[in-house]
């Protein structure tokens, strides 16, 4: 891609981050969910564009592992339709994305508390979830929980830190069990 080009590009992704922050308030205690909503604003092909990304969340304290959300090209919200504007379609339409009910039902005894993680762990996480070849990124979040991001990238036209840096958006989302 060119200079100017990946520019652009940049700034069209940038453009979608700046606007997350008030969608995300938009939608605070009318929606358990908003990891979704945030996660499938992210993987458009206008926005970080990845083809598969799956969220997870490590809490030591209560020896927990869990998916929050996940969102597949193959299980596309359609593109005419806003989903903010319209955030209970969209909802009724996670709750039946094999996917995202993939790494929802996800669950295991938490990684940091046992094990650790390392690349034989996520490769696990990743095989069972049909990655493929995938990247990942780990942080920290709130109330000493552990974040993890599996994603796999539909191009390389951003650098993996531009798409982690999408990602963290979705640590300013409550965390529903």
């Amino acid at each position: 891609m060119k200079p100017k080009e990946l520019l652009e590009r940049e700034i069209c992704v940038l453009n979608t981050l700046s606007t997350l922050p008030h969608k995300i308030v938009s939608l605070h205690g009318k929606n358990d969910n908003i990891a979704e909503f945030v996660l499938h604003e992210l993987s458009d092909e206008k926005c970080l564009n990845l083809s598969k990304v799956a969220y997870f969340i490590d809490n030591p304290d209560f020896d927990c592992f869990k998916g929050v959300a996940g969102v597949c090209r193959t299980d596309v919200y359609g593109p005419v339709c806003n989903i903010w504007s319209y955030p209970e379609d969209f909802s009724a339409h996670m709750r039946s994305a094999s996917f995202n009910n993939k790494v929802r039902n996800f669950v295991r005894p938490s990684l940091h508390r046992s094990v650790g993680l390392d690349k034989s762990v996520t490769d696990e996480i990743a095989k069972n979830l049909e990655f493929g070849q995938y990247n990942v990124h780990a942080t920290h979040a709130k109330h000493d929980n552990h974040v993890l991001f599996l994603y796999k990238k539909q191009n390389d036209d951003l650098s993996d830190d531009f798409v982690v840096k999408g990602l963290n958006f979705l640590l300013f989302c409550p965390i529903h069990y």
